[in-house]
């Protein structure tokens, strides 16, 4: 159900991208939140609180090292405002997108990351952007390393896992060929 709740959204989100920029900024505040609070509410309901426990872990550095850098970088927004470095929009879309990948699996991961992007775009992609593209792909480095550092598969058999830590990042293929 969830699933079908992401996808309606990637639709709606790429219809707007073609009507109003305004719009689409303005539904990446909102899919930014809805991201990991869709982790949270699917760990709650599946009653995985290792999993609720992890993506609060996940949120709580992604989020401080967001905070910490745009405080001691103070980089400028092409809009003149400060704190642009990185996009904190991005990096809490991307820690949600992970999450929802890395323990729930592919099927929750791939229209997780879409929106996501969605949200990179909606920052840095538009008429009048309110961060350099620099920016966005920090945050979705932020993101996407937080959920990787504390997140833990669960196995379903078929899977495609993002793997990493801080000195790589890739794909994992798990197929169970007697499920075939």
């Amino acid at each position: 159900m969830i699933r079908l709740y992401l996808i309606i959204g990637v639709i709606t989100l790429s219809y707007c991208m073609a009507h109003s920029q305004m719009v689409i900024r303005d539904i990446g505040d909102y899919v930014q939140i809805g991201l990991p609070l869709t982790g949270l509410g699917l760990s709650l309901a599946k009653k995985d609180k290792t999993g609720t426990y992890q993506l609060l872990k996940s949120f709580a550095l992604q989020t401080g090292t967001t905070f910490l850098l745009k405080r001691a970088i103070k980089r400028k927004r092409p809009t003149g405002g400060k704190y642009s470095f990185p996009s904190g929009h991005t990096s809490l879309s991307f820690m949600g997108s992970t999450f929802l990948w890395k323990r729930y699996g592919w099927k929750y991961g791939v229209p997780a990351t879409i929106a996501a992007s969605l949200v990179g775009y909606s920052r840095a992609g538009v008429d009048d952007p309110v961060h350099h593209t620099s920016d966005v792909f920090a945050g979705a480095a932020i993101g996407v390393l937080s959920s990787l550092l504390f997140t833990k598969t669960i196995d379903h058999g078929n899977r495609i896992d993002i793997i990493g830590d801080t000195t790589y990042v890739g794909f994992n293929i798990k197929l169970n060929l007697a499920r075939l």
